[in-house]
This record gives C-alpha cells, sequence and structure tokens, in this order.
C-alpha cells in the first residue's frame, strides 16, 4: 500500500488535501481508494498517473491551473519516463 513517504505519495496527499478542501468529496474518495492500492498494483497506479498528466496538460492548456499543477505534470511524467 502506498503509506510510505515516498514523493508520488506525498503529492497524492497535496492533492486529497486540496480537493478535500475545494469540497470534492467524490474525488477524494477515489484518491483515497487509489492510494490503499497494493505496490505491486505498480500497472494500476501507472493508469492513475497517466490520467493524472493528461488532466493536467488539459489544465495547463485552458490556463485553468493553480501555480502547482506544472509541477506535478512534470513529475508524473518524469516518474512514468524512469519507470518509477
Amino acid at each position: 500500500m502506498m503509506r510510505g513517504n515516498d514523493q508520488f505519495t506525498l503529492q497524492l496527499r497535496q492533492l486529497r488535501s486540496a480537493l478535500e478542501q475545494c469540497g470534492e468529496h467524490s474525488l477524494v474518495r477515489g484518491l483515497d481508494a487509489g492510494m490503499e492500492m497494493p505496490s505491486e498494483g505498480r500497472g494500476l497506479r501507472g493508469k492513475v498517473e497517466s490520467a493524472l498528466v493528461q488532466l493536467g496538460e488539459e489544465q495547463l492548456r485552458t490556463r485553468l491551473v493553480n501555480p502547482r499543477t506544472a509541477t506535478w505534470v512534470a513529475a508524473f511524467k518524469r516518474w512514468r519516463q524512469e519507470g518509477s
């Protein structure tokens, strides 16, 4: 399970906090489920990361972003390229 302090987990926790503050409770529940995913489910986590990259890229394209969006999109892309 993703309970460690790796960068992926920390960034997901930040995303969760932001979603919760925005009242996006259904997204928070989905994120919680993803964070509970076993580590050996890396292929599934990769799908989540890809979906987040696509979402972030669309936000960047339409300029509907907060200051951290470009940072987490770049991090997910880098992890995907590195195979992390």
